[in-house]
């Protein structure tokens, strides 16, 4: 991985500091499966949550591959065995699952019970536009002087929805930086994220990709 400068010499970043996504700035992680997108997503996101204390955390999980440690009824997901069937994912301490039912309720009980970590999941992919709703939600219901850090997984997934799954993310990436929001996508290809998004990123992780387009 290294970073470009227009006029500078090629810089190969030596630290998670280095690289590490900070309020108010927009990156993506680009490159096809199994390539350690989600592994440096899990870091990135632990990196900002040690640096960021008070901040809060939402992750979008179209996939899904991430694991809550609670349910918002206070239940741990082992108890309600929500990921009895997984063999993959990584568990997020302190992390809470919603039940989506009704996001901007639920969001506003999970910051309530001092959960700074809320992972939103979907198991089909017509669910999407949920996902999309929350990000907003959290975005309009932040609280002041408190950052907040988003991350997305399988971008494609929104944009591919014909624009009903992107108003959210549109909203955080081109005007987030200015109101302490910060946003991490992945996707294996740039094809089908919206110019307006690539052109607002501040940071870009470029992993192997085999496709011309």
């Amino acid at each position: 991985m290294s970073t470009v400068q227009p006029g500078a010499p090629l810089h190969r970043p030596s630290s998670m500091e280095e690289i590490g996504l900070n309020v108010g700035e927009r990156g993506i992680l680009l490159g096809q499966t199994r390539v350690g997108k989600s592994t440096l997503a899990e870091q990135l996101i632990e990196r900002w949550r040690v640096k960021y204390e008070k901040s809060r955390t939402l992750i979008l999980d179209s996939k899904p591959r991430f694991r809550a440690e609670f349910e918002l009824d206070g239940r741990t997901t082992k108890m309600s065995r929500r990921y009895a069937k997984w063999d993959w994912g990584e568990t997020i301490p302190g992390s809470v699952v919603l039940p989506l039912k009704n996001p901007r309720s639920e969001l506003k009980l999970a910051w309530g019970l001092r959960f700074n970590c809320v992972i939103a999941q979907i198991e089909r992919r017509s669910q999407i536009a949920l996902l999309d709703y929350t990000l907003q939600f959290a975005y309009e219901d932040r609280g002041r002087g408190r950052p907040l850090f988003a991350y997305a997984d399988e971008l494609n997934n929104f944009f591919r929805s014909g624009g009903k799954a992107t108003q959210g993310i549109t909203m955080v990436i081109t005007s987030g930086g200015e109101r302490s929001v910060a946003f991490l996508g992945a996707a294996q290809r740039p094809r089908w994220i919206g110019v307006e998004v690539m052109e607002s990123l501040t940071k870009l992780y470029w992993f192997y990709t085999p496709y011309r387009d």
